[in-house]
């Protein structure tokens, strides 16, 4: 990777800043791009920009404004019991197909 070993440890242990090149030489030891090291690991980060990000990614905006109104309407306490109950639903119904797979 052409980088000690403390190098690199400080480095993730944030005790060091790496420049570009370096972070290059990290991305092509691994085989990923500039950009892909860089992107947005949306199952990590929680944040309301990863949320507009892969909502815009994999809704259609039919469906965006669907789900914008049901936000803008409801209070925060009736969002979440309806995001419980689409949790438990989806849990219900994957423990069911897991059963039947195996009977």
């Amino acid at each position: 990777m052409g980088h000690s070993e403390n190098f690199l440890s400080a480095m993730f242990r944030m005790k060091r800043m790496p420049s570009i090149a370096s972070i290059n030489d990290i991305c092509n030891y691994f085989g990923i791009t500039l950009s892909e090291f860089f992107a947005p690991k949306y199952s990590m980060d929680k944040s309301a920009e990863s949320l507009v990000q892969m909502t815009s990614k994999k809704l259609s905006p039919k469906v965006i404004t669907k789900l914008y109104d049901v936000i803008e309407n409801l209070d925060e306490k009736s969002i979440d019991a309806l995001l419980t109950a689409i949790t438990n639903y989806h849990s219900t119904k994957n423990s069911n197909t897991r059963r039947n797979k195996k009977g």
